[in-house]
């Protein structure tokens, strides 16, 4: 496996960031009121794509086993979802959307964006710490922002 470089991990981890914290705001806002849990119903829609979109750069890019496998999951749970929502009709389909629609989803996104982040650590850490998945870049394009 190749590994990713600062920039593009920073690029991946900023666009994720920017879709996710909405996401779990309009949840959380959606607890109160539930016109507001629309809104965390599109950003997951986005989330996933951008999620997805990621998934298939780094496993072309970089050959990233485990985000090879995120992607052929989340295309196939996709597909389960669309085939399952056609077939399932009354009261089920209320309890089959707030688990397989809403919930199931959040927390993959959640599941990818904290690995994304723990990558981009790494990375920043000279490849010390956390998950065997990525290693220090010999591509070291941000070395000048030390602010990071």
């Amino acid at each position: 496996m190749k590994t990713a470089s600062k920039k593009a991990l920073t690029l991946d981890l900023s666009l994720q960031t920017i879709v996710v914290v909405p996401m779990l705001i309009a949840c959380i806002g959606g607890i109160f009121e539930k016109d507001i849990y629309v809104f965390a119903l599109l950003f997951q829609l986005f989330v996933g794509f951008i999620q997805v979109m990621s998934g298939l750069i780094h496993t072309i890019r970089y050959e990233d086993e485990l985000r090879s496998k995120y992607s052929a999951y989340a295309i196939l749970y996709v597909a389960f979802l669309i085939l399952i929502a056609s077939l399932i009709r009354g009261a089920g389909f209320l309890a089959f959307f707030m688990i397989f629609v809403a919930l199931v989803p959040m927390c993959i996104a959640i599941w990818y964006w904290t690995k994304t982040y723990y990558d981009w650590r790494n990375v920043f850490s000279d490849g010390n710490i956390f998950s065997k998945g990525q290693t220090q870049s010999d591509e070291d394009l941000l070395d000048d922002l030390e602010w990071l």
